[in-house]
């Protein structure tokens, strides 16, 4: 991890801001270190002058740029901080006095005169307007998706029942509620871990040919009902969880629970899933629609007889949207 050291008021020709670094409490810090982390370069590093201030070069700084804002301590602990920062993106009067005030639960106030206005250019407003996009910490996820089987005892198969012909694209919803994110990050971090509670259901239709060759086939559907915990990672606009899976599963026909050659078709499953999600629009505060795609591998607990089906492995990917 590289810093860059803020310029020095010794410097000739640069006209540094001073500004005040004070706790939660209004009094000021007189030692350590606060750092402009941008996303893809290396942070900004000044140092904290016995008086409580920093000499600040504005001109490091790149207008509509997102900063995580750090002030570390002489023990190399982080005081406060501050994620998705956008240089001239709040709201604060221009006319206001600069500080970088600590609040409570180890939180950050920024307050800087805004930057010059650039030229007039609409094309380039809207760049700095889309890269002013920051990544919230979402508690509250749900979506729907389209699941597929993908083989498996759970696919298609001429030899099974009487002729398992055909499986269909199914419907499913999900749930997720997330927590564990990190009090504070690890110096130049772009990411942060959670963990991940979720709920979800899904369903596919099976056709099967008839018993008999004068009667008629079946279409049958696959539910079933999940329960993970999983341990997921956030970046800026994407997310991507790990969960171990537990389900019950149910073959119905219609209403009723399929009951074949002394078998019944219910049974509990474990497995694995990996799910990735890709904001599209919105976040930043607001709320967002991303891209869902989740792989799924469980298996399913059953006793079975010979030329049976939906048992074992039953490998399965959804895509669908996700909001929160």
């Amino acid at each position: 991890m590289a810093w860059v050291m803020g310029p020095l008021d010794a410097l000739a020709g640069i006209d540094l801001l001073q500004v005040p670094v004070v706790d939660a409490q209004g009094g000021p810090l007189t030692s350590g270190v606060v750092l402009f982390c941008p996303q893809d370069a290396p942070c900004l590093e000044f140092p904290i002058s016995p008086t409580g201030s920093i000499s600040l070069d504005s001109s490091l700084l790149e207008p509509a740029g997102v900063y995580a804002v750090l002030i570390y301590g002489d023990d190399l602990a982080v005081r406060f901080a501050t994620y998705g920062w956008v240089y001239g993106g709040d709201t604060t009067d221009p006319d206001a006095e600069p500080v970088l005030r600590g609040v409570s639960a180890q939180q950050l106030e920024v307050v800087l005169p805004p930057p010059p206005p650039p030229p007039a250019d609409p094309v380039a407003a809207a760049a700095a307007d889309d890269d002013g996009q920051t990544e919230d910490f979402p508690r509250f996820l749900g979506g729907v998706m389209v699941p597929f089987m993908l083989g498996g005892a759970f696919g298609t198969d001429a030899d099974a029942l009487s002729g398992v012909t055909d499986v269909s694209p199914g419907f499913g919803v999900i749930g997720c509620y997330r927590f564990g994110y990190p009090v504070r990050r690890n110096l130049g971090r772009t990411s942060v871990t959670f963990q991940e509670l979720s709920l979800a259901y899904a369903q596919n239709r099976y056709h099967l040919e008839p018993v008999q060759p004068s009667g008629a086939g079946s279409d049958l559907t696959f539910h079933r009902f999940y329960g993970t915990f999983g341990l997921g990672r956030q970046w800026q606009r994407s997310q991507g969880v790990l969960a171990a899976a537990a389900s019950y599963g149910g073959i119905y026909d219609g209403s009723e629970l399929l009951e074949y050659r002394d078998r019944s078709y219910g049974m509990f499953g474990l497995g694995l899933q990996g799910r990735y999600v890709w904001r599209m629009v919105g976040g930043n505060g607001r709320l967002a629609l991303g891209l869902l795609g989740q792989v799924e591998l469980m298996y399913y607990f059953a006793d079975h007889g010979d030329n049976d089906h939906w048992y074992g492995w039953a490998p399965s990917a959804s895509v669908g949207l996700m909001v929160f």
